[in-house]
């Protein structure tokens, strides 16, 4: 029986009632014995006794496309047939090797044209395009995800925007190993937002333990939302949490961190070049773990991606060369982007702390409905989850949006008001609107709360009485002034009155000395100088003129809009002038501080001088 191909064997072994695993078996030994289409066709071509065989010019074209169909098989496969396909077709190895290769460059450099045609991209907006980078894992291949200007979307490996074509970009290591975790599939139906948000929210409680912070809760659902937003805004906070080894940052880190839009997972070993160099590739939302930096370059450098990285159009500079030989050229890095931070000890700067939103984690047991170990389906499910958002990203992400006023709630602290415009304008739903303008408000509240304990606090409290007391005197340049003396008091009677409401102990009235030098718990006038220059940012002069007592004394001016503003940004009550009666003053004979403020204000000058 003769078996012209894969088909007839099939048809034969079915009529032979062979079971169909069978039948698979044996196709694939008969394919795996057969010899390959090329030495077939160099048989032909090189067999003299077959009718009309070839000869001359045409013979001589029959063997060069040959060697194209030779060119396409593997190395491997080549390299074992070689000598037989030359045998067949009449030539020796070394010519037709010499042909195959030919063909190969001639092939390799049409290529080289082509792709030089193409842009390698990872998306973006280009010209009212919108482009999504996809990654398949099981057949380990990018594409494009394309919203055209028309608003029909589709998937495709290429597409042309005013004769320029874009491709998807190669899918290297950084996406292969998931240093970056991107899309997998273009979903044609996007649930409401509103179910979009309880999916979420029902992933992160699977996997993470948020115990009674509810507040935190909703902000890592809505975070992980806005991030497939982010580029339509011109600045955004950080989610940030902070604690100690076991208090669970890693997995909310993982948790959140691989449902976010293209997640970029590093931790602070990662080199500082390599960091910005993925972020201005991608784009994505940077999961930064173990973000507890030493005292370094590299450190210094990451630093500046975290300072850089709120507000749009602010990218590092960095000064680079292609090789030893090359001039050094000035090259910008994008690494605007949302940021989930863990880490163990807070910011040495607190300018990084301040663009933060932060969860400050304890050493508590997780819920049992939390599993101990992420199990075999977390992946997969975080890959469907990336799918919906990125869906959702499709439809609703624009280059720039107009921000939402009619709403804005001014007493809000400025990084939560980033937040909460993002969030408002973003979402359509007027409830989730109002939900999120709600806990936004008490989160607050509660950090407004956590201020108001601190002794900066005490120190405005203590310059709002001393305002509210009034002037010191008739004269006129004590109109406006509020003297350091009597903020100093005023901030101790504060912190004693507090400290008996707690039933704690109160300081001693006179402060405590050793070896000439004052120290203690009680508030000196210095330090409060301290704290109104360093912190507040307030003027702090010395008094030329004005009465004997307090002549030669420090003061600050006033400044009704900076005041006003420190009261409503620190919980105090704002007092007005005059409205309190002062107390009473005890008079010492003789001055036993005058050395020290003496050589306090000399100190004073020589620090401003510098």
């Amino acid at each position: 029986m003769t078996i012209k191909d894969a088909n007839d064997l099939l048809q034969s072994l079915k009529r032979m009632g062979a079971e169909p695993s069978d039948q698979v078996g044996r196709v694939k030994v008969a394919l795996a014995m057969a010899e390959p289409l090329v030495l077939s066709m160099a048989r032909v071509i090189g067999d003299p006794d077959q009718v009309g065989a070839m000869t001359g010019v045409e013979r001589d074209e029959a063997i060069k496309r040959l060697a194209i169909l030779a060119r396409s098989m593997p190395d491997e496969d080549y390299a074992h047939y070689e000598k037989r396909i030359a045998k067949a077709v009449g030539q020796s190895p070394t010519s037709f090797r010499s042909i195959v290769r030919a063909k190969k460059d001639k092939s390799r450099k049409k290529d080289e044209e082509n792709d030089s045609e193409s842009i390698e991209t990872t998306g973006g907006f280009f010209l009212d395009h919108l482009i999504e980078l996809m990654y398949d894992p099981e057949r380990m291949r990018t594409f494009l995800a394309v919203r055209y200007p028309d608003g029909h979307i589709e998937a495709t490996d290429s597409v042309m925007i005013h004769n320029k074509k874009y491709v998807a970009m190669y899918p290297n290591t950084v996406i292969t190993k998931q240093v970056v975790l991107l899309p997998s599939e273009l979903l044609d139906e996007v649930p409401p937002e509103r179910e979009l948000l309880a999916i979420i929210n029902a992933h992160l409680n699977k996997y993470f333990d948020f115990g009674s912070d509810e507040f935190f809760e909703h902000l890592c659902t809505y975070y992980v939302l806005f991030t497939y937003l982010y580029d339509g805004f011109q600045t955004l906070p950080y989610i940030r949490a902070l604690g100690d080894y076991g208090t669970g940052k890693s997995r909310l880190l993982r948790t959140m961190g691989r449902i976010c839009y293209r997640p970029v997972y590093t931790t602070a070993g990662s080199s500082a070049s390599s960091l910005f160099r993925t972020l201005d590739t991608f784009r994505g939302t940077l999961v930064l773990d173990e973000g507890d930096f030493n005292d370094s370059d590299e450190a210094s450098m990451i630093a500046k991606i975290l300072n850089g990285g709120t507000e749009k159009g602010t990218p590092i500079l960095r000064s680079e060369k292609e090789s030893a030989n090359s001039k050094w050229d000035v090259a910008a890095y994008d690494v605007y982007g949302p940021k989930i931070i863990g880490m163990r000890k807070d910011f040495g700067d607190q300018a990084i702390a301040s663009r933060c939103l932060t969860k400050e984690m304890m050493p508590t047991a997780p819920h049992p409905r939390i599993p101990p170990i992420l199990p075999p389906g977390f992946e997969h499910e975080c890959q469907e989850i990336r799918n919906l958002l990125l869906a959702y990203r499709m439809r609703k992400a624009v280059p720039e949006r107009v921000m939402d006023f009619s709403t804005l709630d001014r007493s809000l602290e400025p990084r939560l008001l980033q937040i909460t415009l993002s969030l408002i304008t973003v979402i359509d739903d007027e409830e989730l609107r109002r939900r999120i303008g709600s806990f936004l408000s008490d989160y607050n509240e509660t950090t407004r709360q956590e201020r108001y304990e601190t002794k900066t606090a005490r120190v405005i409290e203590g310059l709002v009485r001393a305002w509210a007391w009034g002037p010191v005197s008739e004269h006129p340049s004590d109109v406006d002034r509020v003297y350091l003396k009597d903020i100093s008091q005023a901030t101790n009677d504060i912190m004693d009155q507090m400290n008996r409401r707690m039933g704690d102990k109160v300081e001693e009235e006179e402060e405590r000395t050793k070896d000439g030098k004052r120290y203690g718990g009680r508030m000196t006038s210095k330090s409060v100088s301290n704290i109104l220059r360093k912190y507040l940012q307030m003027k702090v002069r010395r008094a030329t003129d004005g009465t004997d007592e307090y002549k030669g004394t420090m003061y600050v001016m006033r400044e009704d809009e900076r005041l006003r503003g420190l009261c409503e940004r620190w919980g105090v009550a704002l007092l007005k002038r005059s409205s309190l009666i002062r107390p009473a003053i005890v008079t010492v004979k003789g001055d036993p501080f005058k050395e020290s403020r003496e050589e306090w204000y000399q100190d004073s000058i020589n620090g401003d001088e510098k």
